[in-house]
């Protein structure tokens, strides 16, 4: 009975179920005041609820700071979608979009934002629908802090995402 149990989860779940990356993440710039760090992302697959932890380490005081993430696929650049997805533009102390309040939340959204290691954990649902906009299941990702107008910080990472179901 338990044999027949985990075979149907496998036949569901078996590309997904307990998935877990840890991308390489490059830093891009030469300011590194701002770094993410200890990025882990479990059950990144079309369907699922998906989760993960990351650290910023903010070495420096900084006074406006806005994090300009840029998303690729394929070489082709992803639109902002709902404010949260894709290439986005978030303040991080004056912002209102759920993203902007969940990164900011550690500081209350006030600035300036003391030196600290900021540590993050978070659970989004990956839209089924998601596989028909994105061709390809590499995600690129480039985050790009400014502060004041100054470059802070910048770090790269590829993200995998899977289908739920085994393709036959």
């Amino acid at each position: 009975m338990l044999a027949v149990l985990l075979c149907i989860l496998f036949y569901f779940f078996g590309q997904c179920f307990g998935f877990v990356q840890t991308p390489n993440i490059t830093q891009c710039s030469g300011n590194n005041s701002v770094q993410l760090k200890d990025l882990n992302i479990r059950d990144a697959c079309y369907g699922s609820n998906a989760s993960g932890t990351f650290v910023l380490k903010i070495s420096a005081a900084l006074q406006s700071p806005q994090i300009h993430v840029e998303a690729t696929v394929m070489g082709s650049r992803m639109p902002c979608t709902f404010g949260t997805v894709g290439s986005c533009t978030y303040d991080i102390c004056r912002g209102t979009s759920p993203a902007e309040k969940f990164l900011s939340k550690p500081w209350n959204s006030s600035c300036p934002i003391t030196p600290s290691d900021y540590r993050y954990e978070i659970s989004f649902f990956i839209n089924t629908f998601l596989q028909f906009l994105i061709e390809g299941h590499r995600i690129n990702l480039t985050a790009r802090v400014k502060d004041e107008g100054q470059d802070v910080g910048c770090s790269k990472f590829e993200i995998e995402l899977r289908h739920k179901k085994i393709q036959a």
